[in-house]
């Protein structure tokens, strides 16, 4: 049986990749490629394709930028992260040398009961 062979051009080929995927649906490339720009400064709607705004010149080609807010409530996060994961280290190191101490008939025991839901 014979195959066609397809040719693909630019960046055809990893949209189709994306396409097969799921990842991005043709119905969405073709509304985003034909929607305006709307300038973030004059609020002036311009060219999909334009790099500067055609009133105020500003650049268009900024796709995401983080606000202060943004950034200071991510840095917050990973403040909290760091203070709950300095807090397990510490739990660990605190539990670790009794760990040590323990026998194994004590385990066998600690499994038994365990398994009748009776608890320490």
């Amino acid at each position: 049986m014979h195959l066609k062979y397809v040719s693909y051009f630019r960046n055809e080929s990893s949209e189709s990749l994306l396409e097969v995927h799921g990842i991005v649906t043709k119905d969405s490339q073709q509304k985003d490629a034909l929607r305006p720009k709307q300038c973030p400064n004059c609020n002036e709607s311009n060219k999909p394709d334009s790099n500067f705004c055609a009133k105020c010149r500003m650049i268009q080609l900024v796709t995401h930028s983080e606000t202060v807010e943004e950034k200071g409530e991510k840095e917050k996060e990973l403040q909290s992260v760091r203070e709950c994961m300095a807090n397990i280290e510490s739990l660990l190191v605190a539990i670790q040398p009794l760990l040590q101490n323990i026998n194994p008939e004590s385990i066998d025991k600690l499994q038994i009961v365990g398994s009748s839901e009776y608890y320490l």
